[in-house]
């Protein structure tokens, strides 16, 4: 991992909000879309930060997005 630079872009413990805001990150780039999709456009990431069909989904893309709208 030595040859990968990594930039922090947003400081927060909260792991609802991590998990929204690498979602949204994701989803800014490569859409709500299956892995697959994003894999064909490009993607590296083995996987989505979060599965569209989990139940907390929505919930946690808002506290990001309540976030965002607090501390940026």
């Amino acid at each position: 991992m030595g040859k990968y630079k990594f930039e922090r872009r947003y400081h927060t413990d909260n792991h609802q909000a991590q998990r929204g805001l690498e979602q949204r990150d994701y989803n800014d780039v490569w859409g709500d879309v299956p892995i697959g999709e994003a894999h064909a456009r490009g993607s590296l990431n083995g996987q989505r930060p979060m599965a569209r069909d989990r139940s907390d989904y929505d919930w946690r893309l808002g506290i990001a997005q309540t976030f965002l709208d607090l501390c940026l």
